[in-house]
């Protein structure tokens, strides 16, 4: 696919064409926005997947990918108000996504705002995804934030262990 070939400026060009020519399937606004975020065009990415979630979005799970996606990049933007909401949106559909609660995390742990909040959900993800280096990292990070060091040095031999383990 377009997507696996790392070809993410064609993916953005095609899914632009797509929502105009299908303008009320949301599934090209998801794609248009993860294409756009992937190659930085983050204000982009952001003004398509609200477009996209104003549109009639029958499958929960896309609805869901959209504002995970529309999370990221408004951490990017720091633009917490909307980026905050997208994410605790998307846990009430999907409650047990290891991404959103993963990422939803690292961003209140950069602005170290409810870090016992964000531990949790982070400690949470690395249940549900057992050695994502990614996922633990976040965890060291959010430790470190802590104050806890040593439990921070732990979390990040883990990530740097599973981080070789996908070499």
């Amino acid at each position: 696919t377009i997507s696996s070939l790392g070809h993410f400026d064609t993916l953005y060009i095609e899914s632009v064409k797509a929502i105009e020519k299908f303008p009320e399937d949301p599934t090209f606004n998801f794609f248009a926005g993860f294409s756009a975020t992937l190659t930085k065009r983050f204000k982009e990415a952001q003004s398509i997947y609200i477009e996209g979630l104003k549109k009639d979005i029958k499958n929960e799970n896309l609805r869901s990918q959209i504002l995970i996606g529309l999370g990221d990049v408004s951490s990017e933007l720091k633009d917490y108000e909307i980026s905050d909401d997208s994410y605790e949106k998307a846990l009430v559909i999907e409650p047990n996504n290891a991404l959103v609660l993963n990422n939803y995390a690292y961003f209140l742990s950069i602005r170290n705002l409810e870090l016992s909040r964000a531990e949790k959900m982070s400690r949470k993800s690395n249940i549900l995804d057992e050695n994502n280096a990614a996922f633990q990292d976040t965890y060291a990070w959010i430790m470190y934030q802590k104050g806890d060091y040593e439990e921070a040095l732990k979390w990040m031999e883990k990530a740097m262990n599973s981080a070789g383990d996908d070499s």
